[in-house]
């Protein structure tokens, strides 16, 4: 196809070509690492039976899970949230807009605020020191 002519009836319907088919696909395949991530660190053979090292072992466990979780918070969130800004940047950039997209602009920048840095840095702090903070005293 040359620049400027339009696409034909089979391009323009060519589901691959779409960026929300890409965003899909890199979702799903990320889905699915974070998936099997997550299971081999649920399978993952223990270290020893000494109580202490049993529950060492589930706090490693449970802070990997954890991250990998995370990281899936991350991979779906982050787009969406460029979507919402995007979105609301158009609706309110119209001068003769109906009253509705005002209002549906301002919703979409509120949907940003739990998602971004201060909402999640108040909570961060509420829950106090991470795991690196804490320290056992040695006898």
């Amino acid at each position: 196809m040359a620049q400027g002519e339009l696409p034909s009836a089979e391009e323009a319907r060519c589901r691959f070509c779409s960026p929300t088919f890409r965003y899909n696909e890199r979702c799903r395949a990320g889905l699915i690492a974070a998936g099997s991530a997550l299971r081999a660190v649920i399978r993952r053979a223990r270290t020893g039976a000494d109580p202490d090292t049993v529950a060492a072992d589930d706090a490693l466990r449970q802070r990997a899970a954890r991250t990998i979780t995370s990281a899936c918070g991350i991979l779906v969130t982050v787009p969406l949230a460029g979507t919402c800004l995007v979105s609301a940047g158009a609706l309110l950039s119209f001068s003769c807009r109906p009253a509705w997209w005002t209002y549906a602009g301002w919703a979409l920048l509120a949907l940003l605020i739990p998602v971004t840095g201060p909402g999640r840095l108040v909570r961060r702090r509420a829950a106090g020191p991470g795991p690196r903070g804490r320290h056992r005293a040695v006898s």
